[in-house]
């Protein structure tokens, strides 16, 4: 594979509204041209779009997000922090078995729907963190951890399997866009590999509704 497939230009209109990036970004795809290193994490550059601005932000003081578990499909993984790349896709995970926040989007936890990608398989076609993705059904928990010791869950409620090259404004409102409630976006590949794009076909987005009964929140003023 000689290129990062992903979203087609315009996919996430309603990404970059919300967070200031140039129209036209889009999401690098899952599985790249990489070599996983070490178990650690290698976090990538926070993106020129995450820089403070007049507002305080209440909730910078979490930090980013550790560690994503869901139960249901064995998955206990660290999470990197997740920028852009210079086509103005959302990067991917460095590590196979990470999976990534996007930093500059909402914080999981936060009032908004919070993005989190993985890979589905590498470049050797083996899983990847996201593999078994497509196995949850509605009622399955996920937790998102922070270093500090606060821990975030939320509970599957529905998914979607949409069209790679997608550009339905609001298709990606509805998926990413404010919420009076936290909420967890979950990405993968799916579909059919194409060869010629060097990228399946399909990305499997996954909505978590907030569970608060099963969280040990900050308290954010």
């Amino acid at each position: 594979m000689t290129s990062r497939p992903g979203w087609a230009p315009g996919a996430l209109a309603a990404i970059a509204a919300l967070t200031a990036l140039a129209a036209g970004a889009s999401i690098a795809a899952c599985r790249a041209d990489r070599v996983d290193p070490a178990s650690t994490v290698d976090e990538a550059p926070v993106s020129a779009t995450s820089a403070p601005t007049a507002t305080p932000d209440p909730w910078a003081g979490l930090g980013a997000p550790a560690r994503i578990a869901i139960p249901a499909v064995d998955i206990d993984a660290p999470l990197e922090r997740l920028g852009l790349t210079p086509d103005q896709a959302i990067d991917v995970p460095n590590a196979w078995g990470n999976a990534g926040w996007y930093d500059a989007g909402f914080r999981p936890g936060e009032p908004g729907n919070a993005i989190i990608s993985g890979h589905f398989d590498d470049d050797r076609g083996a899983a990847a963190v996201f593999y078994r993705l497509r196995e949850l059904a509605p009622g399955d928990p996920v937790y998102v951890d922070y270093p500090g010791g606060e821990r975030y869950a939320f509970r599957v409620e529905d998914s979607r399997l949409l069209d790679a090259d997608a550009v339905d404004a609001a298709v990606w409102e509805d998926v990413f866009g404010p919420s009076a409630v936290p909420g967890l976006s979950l990405i993968t590949c799916d579909g059919v590999w194409d060869k010629r794009a060097g990228s399946y076909d399909k990305r499997l987005v996954l909505h978590a509704g907030y569970d608060p009964a099963a969280s040990t929140p900050a308290a954010i003023p």
